[in-house]
């Protein structure tokens, strides 16, 4: 069978073909795949492929509203030593990172694996696609690690210095921004960095990592409330926004803003 037409759900396939007893198939018609039987001529809505389909959807759709959802903990046993987790995130390749309180870890499919090289807390998770490098933020520094490494390395190229936990993010044009205690900077390529003015904000330690509107408008929450900005102007309070301390940012699908603060949901 060709890879393309690989049947949709597990078991499909022996589905198919019991399903073929019960519809009225053409002498030419064929089973592949999720019910893919060839039709000639006549209403599609009323043809074979469409009965198989929609017979086999609701047979899962059956098979989900009868099965209760389990929960696994993954803990020590399966490698995962740490206790408290701060931030998770998928690469490309379909590998799971999670940081937390015990530094950074790999999931395989099976099992959790330290990765070493790296201070204790990972607080921040960002991937640079074109060159497939993983970027942390860890309680003393910034961290790399770059495709084929097996081990994270310090990067002490922002400001020359050392910048602690630091929250990290690509903006829409592959900037990457680094937010820390030390202020907010920005690569535009290579080891260009340089560093964005922020005003009427003095604590900038724990924000969020910056998150482009679909707007265009580059927010970031802080201890002190939420700000917007852009690259060339710099960033100040956003107009109106709770002066509290900001956990969490997001936008949905029609444009709103959405903001987590230790005083509630706005």
């Amino acid at each position: 069978m060709p890879k393309r037409r690989r049947a949709f759900f597990r078991g499909s396939i022996p589905l198919c073909f019991f399903l073929a007893g019960m519809v009225s198939l053409p002498e030419a018609g064929w089973c592949e795949g999720v019910g893919a039987v060839p039709v000639q001529g006549g209403d599609l809505s009323r043809s074979p492929t469409h009965k198989v389909k929609l017979l086999e959807a609701q047979l899962i759709q059956a098979r989900r509203a009868t099965r209760p959802a389990q929960w696994r903990t993954w803990g020590p046993e399966t490698g995962l030593s740490s206790t408290e987790i701060y931030v998770l995130l998928e690469t490309p390749d379909g590998t799971l990172w999670a940081g937390g309180n015990q530094g950074l870890h790999r999931f395989d499919g099976f099992r959790w694996t330290p990765v070493p090289g790296a201070g204790t807390f990972c607080y921040s998770l960002a991937y640079e696609k074109s060159t497939k490098t993983l970027w942390a933020g860890f309680d003393d520094q910034v961290y790399q690690l770059r495709e084929g490494s097996d081990s994270l390395k310090p990067y002490t190229r922002i400001a020359e210095a050392a910048i602690p936990r630091a929250a990290l993010s690509f903006d829409g044009k592959n900037r990457l921004w680094v937010i820390s205690e030390k202020g907010i900077f920005l690569r535009a390529g290579g080891d260009d960095w340089r560093q964005v003015p922020v005003r009427s904000v003095e604590n900038l330690a724990y924000a969020t990592p910056l998150l482009e509107s679909a707007r265009g408008e580059l927010l970031l929450g802080t201890e002190e409330g939420l700000l917007v900005g852009t690259a060339a102007d710099g960033f100040a309070p956003f107009p109106g926004a709770p002066t509290v301390q900001v956990l969490a940012l997001a936008e949905d699908p029609t444009g709103r803003l959405w903001v987590a603060t230790v005083d509630g949901l706005f």
